[in-house]
């Protein structure tokens, strides 16, 4: 399974989340806590900083370079500081159907969208459902797809169920077109009678607010062969942590809670914790939404049941 992140907060070092801590993401490509195979199939983030030129448009990087090994990955990252953003290593099954480009590398925007895109996870029989969910974009959308991941699919609908794709969004917005989006896929899943276990966690930005889902279609039905990234909970998880500053301390990673006051300013979303010690972490339950926004500089979590 892909391995996903996620900030919002205080500016920090990119490297910070990708490359630094004791298990960021770049590591976990190779060594994670979790996993028994190696995410080489692609890096990207997409980083927003306050104040920069056109503050609205992130940072973008995108390599099918191994990460462990990508020399401008980790130049970039030391050198750009980002107060949100979301990055994606990508894992994809060994086959002559397996494409590895840039094209199929998340976080994935569209020209003249404010909102960016990763997920973890994939949709079982997409092929048959591929132009049932095709049908259900909007043609200006599905026409921007350039991949061949369901990922990007995925992505189309979701801009599909807003309003306006190109506006500028609440989070609220985003958290109901993210649940018409899970909605609408289980409808078409319904509808070629798939009821394969197919995993749909999102991590959604516009630099602003952020969203993020914990879903699973038909929990334990299996078809086929079946992969063990399908049989590990473990892989398929989220979670968050939540404090003031992110940080080395002590020869030790951690998020921190510097004045005590119990008040955020920053969060982490993760597929797998960012540290070795992970009492500060906390698991997003399946079927479940987070919902963060940052209001005066304090970050604001709900946590909601999808009720699908």
């Amino acid at each position: 399974m892909c391995r996903l992140l996620g900030y919002l907060g205080d500016d920090l070092q990119v490297s910070t989340l990708l490359i630094d801590s004791d298990s960021s993401l770049t590591r976990q490509a190779t060594d994670s806590s979790v996993q028994n195979f190696m995410n080489v199939a692609g890096t990207g983030f997409k980083a927003w900083e306050n104040g920069s030129m056109n503050e609205n448009e992130p940072y973008t990087y995108k390599s099918t370079e191994l990460p462990m090994y990508d020399r401008t990955l980790m130049g970039l990252s030391k050198k750009v500081k980002a107060n949100c953003m979301i990055g994606h290593i990508r894992a994809t099954v060994y086959g002559e159907l397996s494409l590895v480009n840039t094209t199929n590398v998340h976080p994935f925007q569209f020209p003249g969208v404010k909102t960016a895109l990763a997920h973890n996870g994939g949709l079982a029989d997409f092929p048959k459902m591929k132009f049932a969910l095709a049908s259900k974009c909007k043609p200006e959308i599905a026409n921007k797809v350039e991949g061949t991941t369901d990922s990007e699919w995925i992505y189309a609908l979701f801009l599909s169920m807003l309003r306006d794709p190109y506006a500028d969004h609440t989070s609220e917005e985003l958290a109901e077109a993210a649940s018409r989006t899970i909605q609408q896929i289980k409808i078409i899943r319904n509808q070629f009678n798939i009821d394969t276990h197919s995993v749909i966690n999102l991590i959604i930005s516009n630099g602003k607010c952020m969203i993020a889902t914990c879903f699973t279609y038909d929990f334990g039905c299996y078809g086929g062969v079946v992969s063990p990234a399908v049989l590990s909970p473990q892989m398929h998880s989220l979670w968050y942590t939540a404090g003031d500053k992110f940080g080395e301390y002590d020869g030790q990673w951690a998020m921190y809670d510097e004045d005590g006051d119990g008040a955020s300013t920053s969060i982490i979303l993760a597929s797998e914790p960012l540290t070795r010690n992970d009492s500060t972490w906390f698991e997003i339950q399946k079927y479940s939404m987070a919902v963060i926004d940052r209001i005066d500089g304090i970050i604001k979590v709900d946590i909601r049941d999808l009720g699908l």
